[in-house]
């Protein structure tokens, strides 16, 4: 049955107004298709990088290179001055995690203090499940517990 005012109905959509679709997940595929083929395998090095990135990769050579190498050991003046650079590059980066890390942990510190004065009950819950998966995770059993306890 079409009702008797269908044509001072019509139906009008704005822009993100209807039905939106939109993948999200980046497309790498172009990078790793654009290896030569005479450099490597781009399928291999796809593989490889879902392991380990490229920073993983690079951040255990640089703490092999950077503990295990001093300059008296260098000969070259190049060589030293990079290996210098290097040293600073390595405590930068060292420096923007720590800071990361300590960003997290803040976060979580203010998030389980919400947490605690909204319901001081839940927060026991949420430590003991913390504690429950670390042992899942075989981390080593570690005593998360409220206050004082």
């Amino acid at each position: 049955m079409i009702p008797w005012n269908w044509m001072w109905a019509p139906e009008i959509r704005f822009p993100l107004s209807g039905n939106v679709k939109q993948d999200i997940e980046p497309d790498v595929d172009w990078f790793f298709d654009s290896i030569k083929p005479g450099a490597g395998s781009g399928r291999v090095e796809k593989e490889v990088f879902e392991v380990a990135s490229y920073g993983r990769q690079l951040g255990l050579i640089m703490d092999v290179l950077v503990s295990s190498v001093t300059e008296a050991s260098l000969h070259d003046d190049r060589a030293r001055r990079a290996h210098h650079e290097l040293v600073k590059l390595h405590e930068k980066i060292d420096a923007v995690k720590k800071q990361s890390r300590d960003k997290i942990r803040e976060g979580a510190v203010e998030s389980l203090l919400r947490l605690d004065a909204r319901d001081p009950g839940m927060l026991d819950t949420v430590l003991d499940d913390v504690a429950r998966r670390r042992s899942k995770e075989e981390k080593g059993p570690r005593v998360l517990t409220r206050r004082g306890s």
